[in-house]
């Protein structure tokens, strides 16, 4: 797959126990019967097709692949419904930011978070702890050989507001570029990547016919 970053979050996702396959319309296929939701259900063009022949559903489109822009004004001008919301992706290019506070190290951990998991998990799971060895955040990470995708991310409720997930965002260590998603509407979120030196890439927009 020439997309790095797809590639990592398909992985992702099949590890949380959704179906991923390419169809016989090139279509990359994601589907997870348990969650109804379009996070989990919905389909991403892997090659031309002809717009005439796209059967319903979602259909995920990136604001950086031609290709995928060109379904999306098909589709909006079908009158297909945009889901208002929509996923962005940041990337971290830059080394490492030292953690502001000496209390907090990250530390390799097998949890496993709430989602169904399949028999073939690729994450690598981590704990952000404090200097009394509890967990205030997590983590998870999937590598490839370009790029690294950062999952599962979530701090300890009691803990939040305090700057812990953008000092544990920031400290991440990678030799490759490390991308993470979340929902346009999240702002708390956004800002606390932004502030670990994630910047947007792309825009991840949601049509259904």
């Amino acid at each position: 797959m020439s997309n790095p970053i797809l590639s990592c979050e398909l992985r992702w996702l099949a590890s949380i126990g959704c179906h991923v396959e390419t169809d016989s319309m090139g279509f990359i296929s994601v589907c997870r019967a348990d969650l109804q939701a379009t996070d989990f259900n919905f389909k991403v063009l892997s090659r031309e097709v002809a717009l005439e022949n796209l059967p319903p559903g979602c259909f995920r489109v990136s604001s950086l692949d031609s290709a995928s822009g060109r379904i999306a004004i098909w589709l909006m001008a079908h009158r297909s419904s945009v889901e208002v919301e929509y996923d962005v992706n940041l990337l971290r290019v830059s080394p490492p930011l030292s953690s502001s506070d000496d209390h907090l190290r990250v530390e390799y951990a097998d949890w496993r978070g709430n989602g169904a998991t399949s028999a073939v998990d690729e994450r690598e799971f981590y704990h952000f702890l404090s200097d009394d060895g509890t967990a205030v955040a997590w983590y998870s990470l999937v590598r490839s050989e370009e790029v690294a995708g950062v999952f599962d991310v979530g701090v300890r409720e009691d803990r939040r507001g305090l700057g812990i997930g953008t000092a544990m965002m920031g400290s991440i260590g990678s030799r490759t570029p490390l991308f993470v998603q979340t929902w346009s509407s999240n702002r708390s979120v956004l800002g606390c990547y932004s502030a670990a030196g994630y910047v947007p890439l792309e825009c991840l927009v949601r049509v259904v016919l």
